[in-house]
């Protein structure tokens, strides 16, 4: 017995043995070779890494179809719009940020703008991360034609945005909402029982339009028909003819009773549209401000193969004997292109301005007195203050996440008309109430005066001192007609500037 247990052990010894053995080694190949596959994918990325940097350095001996000079909102779109259509565009800035005018600010760089110390200040404005301010305040209509182009490209995905709560106007000493809904109509302070049937009449007139064929109306031609002449037959006081022509159309002056009424009528019915597409207000504002909405745009254009350059030294404009441009110097270098996109800020040689505007900011610790909302947009009719041109107030609040709490920021603006503009909008902030901080701004409104389709170089306008988003998208849309060959360019009814005096300019 003693034997055959001795014979058993160097078995039992050997086969442990093998067994480790085996363990071990596919333990190993494992380990290993994983380390092995770990060291080819690292080198396969840096590889990978050292292309594309080639690829950047190589860009700049390539031809585009466009190049935009500047990140502005109206740039941005028409670069964003020709992207989709298969252009290949390029996009450069010589500033380090995007949205130029529209650029967001935080609380001590917007003290800054306007060369002041916010440690100066008595009071205190919370956290600087959660402020967002802008220096143009617009607002989108939620059925207009901005707001169907960006979600036509998609590019609504990037962007989120609130509803600005109510639409006021101020007119005959009274702040009646504008409002073509029949739930807000009959709760309206300020109006009569007799009245409101009145106004209610005329939006049954319009309903009409609407359901019959071609927009038309069986009783008036609306090509031809002064708007004047049919509202006057509804027989209302001044105050709903201002609430319809300066609320509802969003009409800047007192022309539109002499123009053809389809024109007023077709804005009126955007602003109902866009009132009923959410039944309760007409205007959106993109959260974290205006620049969220150049941000998505960029990043469209990336999505669809453009290029975007920020800080870059921008040259000279190169033009071949017929003074069409044929390229673009950017840092140092040529670049090939058949068109250019730019602002006007870049070339101001070939612009001029047609008015002043003048803006102030306000920061407040309360909501507007005469507005229940904490949200609002208010416009005073220019025909109540003897002016020509009305004044446009925008309140934002806090759940826009563009200020710290129970802040509000509010932006005045309107057409500058006397040598005293800082009195033309006293009106406007005797509406406000106690303001904790306000800043003035006066910009030149320019519009170009080249001739775009000789030289292939569109420029776009400054935005003006409305509320809405409509007269750049009216902009952004005859340029893109100009560049696509699609109407023509009227040379009588453009301002020219000769040879002398743009070399003068030059200079």
């Amino acid at each position: 017995m003693r034997n055959e247990a001795n014979q058993s052990e160097p078995n039992w010894t050997f086969r442990t043995i093998c067994r480790v053995g085996i363990l071990y080694w596919d333990f190993a190949k494992t380990r290993f070779g994983k380390l092995a596959k770990k060291k080819k994918k690292k080198k396969l990325v840096k590889k990978k890494k050292r292309k594309s940097k080639r690829t950047k350095r190589q860009f700049l001996d390539e031809e585009y179809d466009v190049v935009a000079i500047g990140t502005s909102l109206p740039t941005v779109l028409i670069c964003s719009i020709l992207a989709g259509e298969g252009k290949k565009v390029l996009l450069v800035d010589s500033k380090g940020d995007y949205g130029s005018e529209t650029r967001s600010f935080q609380i001590e760089g917007f003290f800054d703008h306007f060369d002041e110390s916010i440690t100066n200040s008595s009071v205190n404005f919370g956290n600087n991360s959660q402020w967002y301010l802008n220096l143009i305040t617009k607002f989108f209509m939620a059925d207009g034609e901005l707001i169907q182009q960006i979600s036509n490209m998609d590019v609504l995905k990037y962007l989120e945005y609130k509803m600005v709560e109510n639409i006021s106007i101020f007119t005959e000493k009274k702040m009646l909402r504008v409002t073509s809904l029949l739930k807000n109509l009959l709760k309206m302070k300020g109006l009569g029982m007799f009245e409101k049937r009145r106004v209610k009449k005329f939006f049954d007139f319009l309903d009409q339009i609407k359901n019959n064929e071609n927009n038309s109306s069986k009783r008036y031609e609306l090509n031809e028909t002064p708007f004047e002449t049919i509202i006057k037959t509804y027989n209302m006081a001044k105050v709903s003819r201002n609430m319809i022509g300066f609320g509802l159309a969003l009409s800047t002056n007192s022309n539109y009773n002499q123009e053809p009424a389809i024109n007023t009528i077709n804005r009126i019915s955007t602003f109902r549209r866009s009132e009923e597409k959410y039944e309760e207000s007409p205007f959106l504002f993109p959260i974290y401000g205006l620049n969220e909405l150049t941000t998505s745009l960029v990043r469209d254009i990336e999505s669809k193969q453009g290029i975007i350059l920020l800080k870059k030294k921008i040259g000279s404009i190169k033009r071949d004997t017929e003074k069409r441009i044929v390229g673009l110097e950017i840092d140092n270098k040529i670049i090939k292109c058949k068109q250019l996109i730019t602002s006007a800020e870049y070339l101001p040689n070939k612009i001029k301005s047609a008015k002043q505007i003048i803006r102030c900011f306000c920061i407040l610790d309360h909501k507007i007195p005469k507005i229940d909302e904490d949200s609002s947009c208010i416009i005073i009719p220019h025909i109540d203050l003897n002016r020509k041109n009305n004044i446009y107030i925008s309140c934002l609040s806090p759940k826009f996440k563009i200020t710290a709490n129970n802040f509000y920021f509010v932006t005045i603006s309107t057409v500058i008309e006397t040598s005293s503009p800082h009195d033309e909008i006293l009106p406007a902030l005797e509406l406000l109430g106690d303001i904790k901080k306000f800043f003035y701004q006066i910009s030149d409104y320019f519009v170009p005066i080249n001739n775009p389709v000789k030289e292939q170089i569109f420029i776009t306008n400054s935005f003006d001192e409305t509320l809405t988003f409509e007269s750049m998208f009216e902009n952004v849309q005859y340029i893109l007609k100009l560049i696509k060959g699609e109407i023509e360019f009227e040379e009588e009814s453009a301002d020219f500037i000769d040879e002398k005096k743009e070399k003068e300019l030059n200079k």
